[in-house]
């Protein structure tokens, strides 16, 4: 892996042969340093610049044999300038991915553990603000009666009765959950069932198998039919 310092001219990069080159862009005929003997068992192992530049960071993966959840992994940091070592937070397992956060000041590292895999902050109480700092305290909600009754009206098939025919699930006897007899049965088969003519959109003359069903028409039959019941109350008047 490979990143550029905020000077716009300073690199590193991280190899499996062990070693972390600090590279001047100006000139990359010769690294300016190598730190050596820093395991890296993936191609993805990570390295990296703090947010103020004064140091340099990489991933450092678990010794051979351990099975990637053994001891030894671990962040190791050096001087931007230099590479001179200054500090190292083991870890139980291969640290494949690091990224320092700069508002947060917290280091977010992805390692490898077995066939599994981890995410793990690491933070200054005193220096971090916010991230991992805000649930760090935080109780675990307590599992609710209710969780577990939600979660169960959600087994089983889904029925969806107005689907397409080649999506449609077939109806059983007991779907919905406890039966319900001929009468539910009846109420699914009228679900499903294709629209009545008589409900059928209104369409030009004679659509559907009807006469007069034209938007005209039936604008003219229902004003009169408001007339016809307007003149029926003024008599009774």
């Amino acid at each position: 892996s490979l990143a550029f310092h905020a000077d716009n001219r300073t690199l590193v990069s991280r190899a499996q042969d062990g070693t972390l080159k600090l590279w001047d862009v100006r000139s990359l005929s010769k690294p300016v340093a190598v730190a050596s003997d820093l395991a890296a068992r993936y191609d993805e192992t990570a390295c990296g610049f703090s947010p103020d530049g004064e140091l340099a960071y990489t991933a450092v993966s678990a010794p051979e044999g351990s099975g990637g959840d053994g001891s030894g992994g671990a962040v190791a940091f050096f001087d931007s300038k230099t590479l001179r070592p200054v500090s190292r937070i083991g870890l139980p397992s291969s640290a494949v991915a690091v990224q320092w956060h700069a508002g947060l000041n917290q280091l977010f590292v992805g390692c490898a553990k077995g066939r599994e895999g981890e995410t793990r902050v690491l933070y200054d109480p005193s220096l971090s603000t916010k991230g991992v700092l805000v649930c760090k305290d935080r109780k675990a909600r307590v599992p609710d009666a209710a969780d577990m009754a939600i979660a169960g009206l959600y087994q089983g098939t889904v029925y969806t009765p107005h689907a397409l025919p080649m999506f449609r699930e077939p109806m059983s006897a007991g779907a919905g959950g406890g039966g319900g007899g001929a009468r539910k049965r009846a109420r699914d088969g009228a679900l499903m069932a294709p629209p009545k003519s008589d409900s059928l959109p209104v369409g030009k003359v004679g659509a559907g198998g009807q006469l007069g069903t034209s938007e005209k028409a039936v604008m003219m039959r229902q004003i009169m039919e408001k007339e016809f019941t307007k003149s029926k109350t003024n008599a009774r008047d």
